[in-house]
């Protein structure tokens, strides 16, 4: 008999196996980007720095995230409604507060007051650091989706 369930068993397992596999391919940003690009849904985890200085965690009242899109646009977003959404540009410059060539994001992200350089960018956090000597320098963690496109 058991020659019989062989083909099942594999035919089975091929379908849970393409199953997976098209669950995983239908998840879009930013699971099939690089680790170190921009583009996805990042949110505010702490700011520090400005005139007064010390660094505050973000406000848990006031869920603030950016999106970036790998079509160059950006939204902003306070408690998931949209406050300014635009185009987004990089640009690669030497900066005032570093002396070296930095990644300068053109957007007006809602935390900065100034014009804002990546000071680091990972799989999960995005650093924007203000290219002025008393600006702000603001935290995010990248939103990962919770399973198959979806957060």
């Amino acid at each position: 008999m058991y020659p019989l369930f062989r083909p099942l068993l594999f035919a089975s397992a091929a379908l849970s196996l393409a199953t997976f596999a098209a669950c995983q391919k239908a998840a879009v940003e930013p699971a099939n980007q690089p680790a170190t690009t921009i583009v996805g849904r990042w949110a505010l985890a702490q700011t520090s720095g400005g005139i007064g200085g010390g660094t505050r965690p973000a406000d848990a009242q006031r869920y603030q995230e950016v999106e970036f899109t790998a079509d160059g646009q950006a939204r902003a977003m306070v408690n998931g409604t949209p406050v300014f959404t635009g185009s987004y540009t990089l640009s690669t410059a030497v900066a005032y507060t570093t002396r070296r060539s930095e990644t300068f994001l053109e957007f007006p992200v809602p935390q900065t007051s100034g014009r804002p350089f990546i000071a680091e960018l990972s799989a999960t956090t995005l650093v924007l650091s203000d290219d002025t000597s008393d600006g702000l320098t603001v935290k995010y963690q990248r939103e990962m989706p919770m399973f198959c496109g979806t957060r």
